[in-house]
């Protein structure tokens, strides 16, 4: 795309990527960046096509090709991924329920991705996850749904801390400074 990335919006993009947003955020992403990784599933939502706030970084990377890596078959790009074995029947399974030419992995390597040459994916394949247009998110073999590092993730419990200096103390009990 021959668009600035930092003038990208949903209107530029949305045709070949659709576009989400968090309900307070300020700019525009694919729906597995990095920038939603502490962001609860029901908190992402699709931008309509005339959301004029600019598309993030990563995201726009990802949109123009940057770094992006091709592959000839889908083997070569399950095996360039380390995707788990215990996974790839399921991954073949879906993907051969599709006809693409275009088998891709971003420069991030965070997932594989197919489509048919200038239209909008088809699939996504995660190492223990696949998305597709028509059945959304299937969680594979492996899959942990994460705790998140924000405020809503509980912890098991409050490391104790020295009462000297207030570092966390390893396991032993036995802080590591003071002795």
């Amino acid at each position: 795309m021959a668009q600035d990335r930092d003038e990208m919006s949903a209107a530029a993009a949305s045709d070949e990527h659709p576009l989400f947003h968090s309900a307070t955020g300020t700019r525009l992403h694919l729906q597995f960046c990095p920038h939603f990784f502490d962001t609860d599933h029901d908190g992402i939502f699709e931008a309509a096509a005339d959301d004029a706030r600019p598309v993030c970084a990563w995201s726009a990377d990802e949109i123009a090709g940057v770094g992006q890596r091709r592959f000839d078959t889908f083997d070569d790009a399950l095996r360039a991924y380390r995707a788990p074995i215990e996974n790839r029947e399921r991954m073949h399974e879906v993907a051969g329920s599709f006809t693409y030419d275009k088998i891709w992995m971003p420069r991030s390597g965070s997932y594989i991705g197919i489509a048919v040459e200038g239209t909008k994916a088809l699939a996504y394949f995660g190492m223990t996850y696949l998305w597709t247009a028509d059945l959304g998110t299937e969680t594979l073999k492996g899959y942990i749904a994460g705790t998140g590092t924000g405020d809503r993730s509980p912890r098991e419990f409050d490391p104790e801390s020295c009462p000297t200096c207030h570092l966390t103390l390893p396991a032993i009990k036995v802080c590591d400074e003071c002795g």
